[in-house]
């Protein structure tokens, strides 16, 4: 069911969501909950902190628009109720690449200086 959602939700807001402030937002994930009446829905946003709070908000501003457009395709007695929740995986995978980064760079040059402690490029 938590692909249906996924799949519906980022079909809806692509297709049929006509707010420009939506931005370059994907939705990464859902999460349906075991009686199926609550989906927990999670999106990430391409660019700075000012368009992820444009697209929260237009999102936010369309909530009750998808919830209705999902409840068209889904064929329950209940339309799980949505809720946005904001995807930090995509910034803490580039934190994590940066800082491993960093220590490669640093191993790198350390491994430099005991390779060739006087700086000299040739043997003596």
């Amino acid at each position: 069911m938590a692909k249906l959602v996924l799949e519906s939700v980022a079909d809806i807001i692509q297709n049929q969501v006509q707010d420009p402030a939506i931005g370059f937002l994907t939705i990464t994930d859902a999460e349906v909950s075991v009686d199926l009446r609550n989906a927990t829905v999670y999106y990430s946003v391409l660019g700075s902190e000012e368009q992820i709070e444009a697209s929260t908000e237009a999102l936010l501003r369309a909530k009750k628009f998808i919830n209705v457009r999902l409840g068209d395709r889904l064929a329950m007695k209940y339309t799980p109720q949505l809720h946005f929740s904001y995807d930090h995986t995509a910034e803490r995978a580039q934190r994590i690449e940066q800082a491993l980064r960093s220590v490669q760079e640093a191993t790198a040059e350390s491994t430099e200086q005991i390779d060739n402690p006087t700086g000299d490029d040739e043997p003596t």
